[in-house]
């Protein structure tokens, strides 16, 4: 691997600069869609909770920006990449479409707000590449550019000049489609908090979209990184220091002998040092919109709990430090056993499957029985106690990702409705009008400063554990300090359960006399604060709908869209407001295209949905239908195994080398063609008897090879028919 070198003056300069080194091989390629699609649905979040004037304040940009004129350049003539493509965002011009490689890099700076060098190491001339300050003499042609002058610039030089800065890279070494050798340099001027998270990210995008292998990681100067989610060891460690990694791993509880499980799933090797009875690790699907991951820990003794690994050290510490205040405050919340020491991973009590919500969504009738209605008003009182008196103990240090729910934060929600449902929707309105609207929506939340407390953020029916006959909340990580009332509003409007207005106003009332022994304030103006935070709400949702399912194409969350603006509709309609008629009109415009019905049921035309999954024997259950009780499992371990072939044992049955190794294989043809003759039986049959819902599963081992592959042949297959819908699910892609 190349060295990098600092020189004297850049470390007198920027004290704080650590540069870490990424090396590997790499298989470059013009584009990759799936690599677009995680972009593009960055950007859009992004575009949704930025403004231009936030760019320069991101930590790592605001350091680069004072390197720069610590060295000697303008950064507002000379932009940083990483705040140059955050720019293109936030005045919605489109990103560039290069190649792979540096497709990858851009989405890693615009996430992390790292300038990064992106260097074919083929190119680079000599052992070393140091970094000093751009003087008149140096000619250097930047990329796409031209000659740019880069004296006061911090930049990277070879043996025959300079290769690259953080406002652009050299011609001369530039990345193309040839290359096969890649040198990446992450510039972190803010320090070392953080880098890590940005070169695990690195090397996840790297090894996912441009199958890179023989990894070598530096960091310069030699700071103390943390290393938690992975451990590197250069292909010419020493057999000692393989033994310091190795007793390294034992110390944080891993397992050395299993370092492709380690990169792969360090909860694994968390749980087996912590207990001693382990018997099973289960995966747990979720249908939400989180990164979390969820496992079951099945004991010996046949008890369980849950561990949960996230790489949000941040959010983590949030929903650690709040479950701790509200444990001590006597508030039914899981029990944390165990936390790693990177906050990355923590073991809680198993409260069982049992959600308020599906027993709420279980009535037959509009309204809610009594001992539901009990029930929810259960919830409520507790969410009281947590607001009014658990909230005193609360340490807002700790919340994620602001403190305040104030006039900023909302706006960001409102913008998210904006951005991820109105334009990717295509959704015509006008931007002035709807500004002035949000503006009175933020005016109406915000009137009352007594409803300043604590509030839960996500607290709806799916957030609340049934457990004993006890209520548990659970996912309140994303807590903060603001009305008290945007939880009730939560609450009530959460579209699936389908709450009937008299139970809306029966709950509300109670909510009334629950508060009021805490402040006071007119029934008349709670409510009119109310129905402003149901609308706040109800965008919110709505804005998450069109991020998750029209920007991640996620279809749970399309199939929610009709609900939420069915109730968008409700709310308008309760408010009054007649200023507010450019959210009338584009509430018309969504009813439009999601809402829309067949005049008669004759003319309805109901297509099946095909859902296919992949899973693993090992780590799964065989998965259940739990609409229609049936569905097709088939064996794949029958099947030749990529596991066996050490080549491609690190891809996976969606990757390109996997598929065409089994699509060599004639007995992979054959078994493809047989499942597609019986599921067209069932397939052809449903469809002319109108039925909706047909479920089909494909095991293998570890449901990363042959299962994933033929869940996506079956899956493409069925794309071609215009009669059926179809989605993929693999249960276990998160630790392929």
């Amino acid at each position: 691997m190349v060295d990098i070198i600092i020189s004297d003056k850049i470390k007198a300069l920027c004290p704080d600069l650590v540069v870490a080194g990424i090396s590997c091989d790499v298989v470059n390629s013009k584009s990759s869609e799936e690599l677009w699609k995680e972009i593009d649905s960055f950007a859009a979040y992004f575009k949704a909770h930025n403004k231009l004037e936030d760019i320069n304040k991101r930590p790592a940009i605001a350091a680069t920006r004072k390197a720069y004129k610590k060295t000697g350049k303008d950064p507002n003539r000379y932009r940083p990449s990483a705040e140059a493509l955050c720019r293109r965002i936030c005045r919605d011009m489109e990103l560039y479409r290069i190649d792979t490689l540096v497709d990858i890099i851009n989405l890693i700076s615009i996430k992390t707000g790292y300038s990064i060098g992106g260097f074919d190491a083929d190119k680079i001339q000599g052992n070393t590449i140091t970094l000093g300050i751009g003087t008149t003499e140096d000619v250097f042609e930047g990329i796409g550019r031209g000659i740019l002058n880069i004296e006061g610039l911090p930049v990277y030089r070879d043996t025959i000049g300079g290769i690259g800065t953080p406002t652009s890279d050299n011609e001369r070494t530039k990345l193309d489609l040839q290359s096969t050798k890649l040198l990446m340099v992450i510039n972190a001027y803010s320090g070392a908090d953080g880098l890590q998270e940005g070169i695990d990210f690195s090397v996840e995008c790297l090894k996912h979209y441009a199958h890179a292998t023989n990894f070598e990681i530096s960091i310069t100067p030699n700071k103390n990184i943390q290393r938690d989610k992975q451990v590197f060891v250069t292909k010419t460690a020493t057999n000692e220091e393989k033994k310091d990694d190795g007793e390294e791993l034992l110390r944080r509880g891993m397992n050395p002998d299993n370092n492709e499980n380690t990169r792969k799933i360090g909860i694994n090797d968390y749980v087996h040092a912590y207990l001693s009875d382990v018997k099973d690790i289960i995966p747990m699907t979720t249908t939400g919109g989180s990164s979390r991951k969820y496992y079951r820990i099945i004991r010996e003794n046949k008890s369980s709990v849950m561990a949960v690994s996230s790489d949000n050290i941040a959010e983590n510490k949030a929903f650690l430090h709040y479950t701790k205040v509200f444990e001590e405050a006597g508030i039914n919340v899981p029990h944390i056993i165990s936390t790693h020491p990177s906050n990355k991973m923590y073991i809680l009590e198993d409260l069982g499957d049992t959600i308020l919500f599906e027993l709420i969504t279980k009535r037959t009738e509009d309204n809610l029985s009594k001992d539901m209605m009990q029930l929810c008003k259960k919830a409520l009182s507790q969410l009281v106690e947590v607001q009014f008196k658990a909230a005193e103990k609360i340490d807002y240090h700790y919340a994620y990702p602001v403190e305040y729910f104030d006039r900023t934060a909302i706006m960001w929600d409102l913008n998210y409705f904006k951005y991820c449902l109105l334009k990717p929707a295509e959704i015509n309105f006008s931007e002035p009008k709807l500004e002035k609207e949000f503006d009175t929506i933020i005016n109406v939340v915000m009137s009352k400063p007594e409803l300043q407390t604590f509030i839960y953020r996500d607290f709806q029916s799916r957030n609340i554990m049934v457990s004993n006959d006890k209520l548990y909340f659970i996912d309140y990580q994303g807590g903060r300090k603001g009305i008290c009332l945007y939880d009730l509003a939560s609450f009530i409007s959460q579209a699936k359960a389908r709450f009937s207005k008299d139970d809306q106003k029966e709950l509300s009332d109670y909510y009334y006399e629950l508060i009021n022994k805490f402040i006071e304030i007119s029934k008349d103006d709670y409510y009119h604060i109310l129905r402003y935070t149901l609308l706040l709400r109800i965008l919110q949702t709505l804005g998450a709908y069109g991020f998750r399912g029209i920007i991640e194409h996620k279809r749970h969350f399309i199939d929610s869209l009709s609900l939420g603006i069915e109730n968008f509709r409700a709310i308008l309609t309760n408010i009054h407001d007649s200023y507010l008629t450019e959210l009338s009109s584009v509430c018309k415009k969504l009813e439009s295209k999601y809402c829309s019905k067949p005049e008669t049921q004759a003319e309805a035309t109901t297509k099946l949905t095909i859902n296919i999954l992949s899973f693993s024997y090992k780590y799964n259950e065989i998965p259940r239908d739990e609409i229609n009780g049936g569905g097709f499992v088939f064996d794949c371990r029958g099947l030749p195994n990529p596991h066996r072939i050490q080549g491609l044992r690190p891809f996976s049955g969606i990757s390109e080398p996997v598929r065409k190794y089994l699509d060599s294989k004639p007995v992979v043809d054959e078994f493809i063609n047989d499942v597609i003759k019986v599921l067209d039986i069932s397939v052809n049959n449903y469809i002319e008897r109108g039925f909706t819902n047909l479920m089909v599963s494909f095991g293998c081992t570890g449901g990363k090879h042959r299962s994933a592959y033929c869940a996506e042949r079956i899956a493409n297959y069925y794309r071609n028919n215009s009669n059926v819908i179809v989605t993929v699910t693999h249960l276990n892609k998160e630790i392929w």
